[in-house]
């Protein structure tokens, strides 16, 4: 898809959304990390010579804990997305 065809497509609210989305913490431990592991750890097990010795912390991902920044408001996201639009696009090909 083409700049242009994504400007014409997309409305600045839709675009805001998907910065926020975007901007989402995705390195949160969520449970399906751990139901993928177990899966994971039982194929392992399936082939290996020792099972018992394949343990399920070899397949969790490790996750370093970072400062939680504050939430932000619908108009501090506005602000920051058109920062970056001035900073990426011409405002003169912008649909308004």
């Amino acid at each position: 898809m083409s700049i242009q065809r994504c400007q014409e497509e997309t409305t600045s609210t839709q675009f805001v959304d998907w910065i926020a989305y975007l901007d989402w913490d995705v390195n949160a431990f969520h449970r399906e990390d751990s139901f993928l592991a177990q899966i994971a750890q039982e194929i392992r097990r399936t082939i290996s010579k020792d099972p018992e010795k394949v343990q399920i912390d070899g397949f969790l991902r490790k996750f370093v804990a970072k400062k939680v920044p504050k939430k932000l408001t619908r108009k501090e996201v506005a602000m920051r997305f058109k920062r970056r639009l001035l900073a990426r696009f011409s405002v003169k090909n912008w649909r308004k």
